[in-house]
Formats: C-alpha cells, sequence, structure tokens
C-alpha cells in the first residue's frame, strides 16, 4: 500500500513542478473589424451629428467565455464618461450599442475584454489566467465626414 501511494505521489508531484502559463493578448482592432474572429463593427451618423457604434461579437469564435466591455470617451481636458457597457443577445451574437459625440471619437476607445472562466459559463468565476483584450479606436472606424 505504501508504495502504491509513493508511486502515485511522484507524478503529482511532477506536475506541480511545471510552470504554470496565462496568455493575455492585447488586440488593436483594425477599421475592417476581425471578421475571421467574429468580430465587426458599423457605425451610422444621426441627426444629432453624435455617432452610432455596434459592435457584434460571435461568441462561437471566442475563445473564452466570460467577457465585459468598457467605453471610454475622452474630451480635451481628459475622461468624459467611463462606463461598462452591456450587449444585446440573439443567438450566438452580442450587439454593443453606444453613441458618441463626433468631436469626442478621436480620443476615445471601446474596449472587449474575454477572459477564462472557472468553466460554469460565460457568467462564472472569472480567473487569474488567460484571456483577449480587443481594443477599439473609435475615430478608426467613422469615414472622415462622420468626425466634422
Amino acid at each position: 500500500m505504501t508504495a502504491r501511494v509513493m508511486l502515485l505521489s511522484v507524478p503529482v508531484l511532477l506536475l506541480a513542478a511545471l510552470p504554470a502559463f496565462a496568455e493575455k493578448l492585447f488586440v488593436q482592432v483594425p477599421p475592417k473589424g476581425l471578421p475571421d474572429e467574429g468580430l465587426t463593427v458599423t457605425t451610422s451618423r444621426q441627426t444629432d451629428g453624435t455617432v452610432e457604434f455596434r459592435v457584434s461579437r460571435d461568441v462561437t469564435r471566442a475563445r473564452w467565455q466570460g467577457r465585459y466591455a468598457h467605453l471610454d470617451v475622452r474630451g480635451d481636458a481628459g475622461p468624459l464618461v467611463k462606463c461598462q457597457v452591456e450587449p444585446d443577445r440573439r443567438r450566438n451574437t452580442l450587439t454593443y450599442r453606444f453613441t458618441v459625440a463626433a468631436q469626442h471619437l478621436a480620443a476615445s476607445r471601446f474596449t472587449l475584454s474575454e477572459v477564462q472562466t472557472d468553466g460554469r459559463g460565460p457568467d462564472a468565476i472569472q480567473l487569474v489566467g488567460g484571456g483577449t483584450i480587443y481594443e477599439f479606436r473609435l475615430v478608426d472606424f467613422v469615414n472622415s465626414s462622420a468626425r466634422r
């Protein structure tokens, strides 16, 4: 019995001695979006001069289940708004919608963070470890006529 316990203990100790790797990727999303990764962006100019953004995520193409999104709107004097953005869900697509004044596009960003969870779904406990952070510079997604 003692020999069996020792034999089982050796592989467990070897596994415990291996280094753990956590991969975090930072991706600056280009104006064409990342359709191969299931990320698309559309914009439309509103009658009041603001620009509406729709960032869509096909969750079947996501590597990580957990996610959260933040909008950071900046003006000349610094931050104007920092807030979390909740998506609308239709089947396997999450769509984040928000509107920004054209004069604040240059310094504003939308960030979609996808993180590793404990395996019980997207609303499960988020783990320190793997993840992908997608950053969208809003000005990159609007043509020059919408920036005025």
